[in-house]
């Protein structure tokens, strides 16, 4: 086989040329990927004033569902059993960060509210709508404080430095519109202004307060005095005063709050320009509810003013459809 090897013999072939080396084919070269073309930098709408982007669906709905990273809520519904003194209150709130947590308290207070809100952690900026069904008026309610936020229970409620502005008409004989401001000096402790403007009877107040109420949650008692100005008459003539009031709830019967017991004192000095003279007032309030039906409240009031010698006594039938039971919710992931 001499002639596959050019005619000479293997013997006379070196060793180094017996390897034979196999190139192996090249791979095929992989194909380039397809490049997307470029969003639009800018779309402009019919009138040419709104530049944007084209955003994809999913960004958007991204953008929907994933809260601000320094922003959390709250969603607050009380609840009042089975009067208008002990309110139980349901409460899921969390920051963005955190899983959202669900609270059950119970407090004193009065009327029922329902509280959605929405705040940050540079400005607590919040809304309520607090509905009174004790004095049929119905207020709306903001709450703003600045500072860091150690826990969202500290934004959520009134807490030291914070600010609370109410303004609420109220209807009946006579109307008013009410402006309040309170500024916390403490955590118990509170200065401000009321503002009381009627429509339909010509007298106006512009009042200083300075307010204790603990915050406790349980403690059903407010201290406040207050330094008046009271406009009265078609011309508003200014008559300045002072005011001071208290008012405690005390509760008794076996069971939770079946009646209620509360208390009000109010003592004013009032100094008349025109006249040159001090008129005081001091007239005391007293009214006793109890509980007929879990639905229907009977009550009892007394108020007497020693500066006129009056006294009034009044008794009526409430009934009031109350929040359905509610257990507390389970987290779900």
């Amino acid at each position: 086989m001499s002639w596959l090897f050019g005619g000479k013999d293997k013997k006379d072939i070196p060793a180094e040329d017996l390897s034979i080396t196999i190139n192996p084919s090249p791979l095929p070269e992989k194909p380039e990927t397809p490049k997307i073309p470029p969003t639009p930098p800018a779309i402009r709408d019919i009138n040419g004033l709104s530049p944007g982007r084209i955003e994809e669906p999913q960004e958007r709905l991204k953008s929907l569902i994933t809260p601000d990273p320094i922003e959390g809520f709250k969603i607050e519904v009380n609840r009042m059993i089975p009067n208008q003194t002990l309110v139980v209150t349901h409460s899921v709130s969390g920051l963005a960060t955190d899983k959202p947590s669900y609270t059950l308290t119970t407090q004193t207070q009065r009327g029922s509210m329902l509280w959605l809100s929405r705040f940050d952690s540079a400005g607590a900026v919040m809304g309520r709508v607090l509905l009174d069904g004790r004095n049929w008026a119905m207020s709306l309610t903001g709450q703003a404080g600045v500072g860091q936020v150690p826990s969202v229970a500290d934004v959520l409620y009134e807490y030291y430095g914070g600010k609370t502005w109410t303004a609420g008409f109220r209807l009946g004989l006579p109307s008013s519109l009410q402006l309040n401001f309170f500024q916390s000096i403490t955590r118990n402790f509170a200065a401000g202004f009321q503002a009381s403007i009627s429509p339909t009877k010509p007298e106006n107040a512009i009042i200083s307060c300075f307010r204790y109420q603990p915050r406790d949650n349980k403690s059903c008692f407010t201290l406040q005095a207050a330094a008046s100005y009271l406009a009265t008459g078609a011309h508003f003539n200014p008559v300045p005063g002072v005011q001071f009031g208290a008012e405690a709830v005390v509760a008794a019967g076996p069971q939770q709050m079946q009646s209620s017991l509360s208390g009000g004192v109010e003592c004013q000095f009032m100094w008349s320009r025109w006249k040159g003279t001090f008129d005081d007032k001091l007239v005391l309030n007293t009214i006793y509810e109890e509980n007929l039906t879990p639905n229907l409240k009977g009550t009892v009031s007394m108020t007497k003013d020693y500066t006129k010698g009056d006294f009034k006594f009044g008794a009526g039938i409430t009934f009031s459809d109350l929040f359905p039971e509610r257990q507390p919710q389970e987290e779900h992931e």
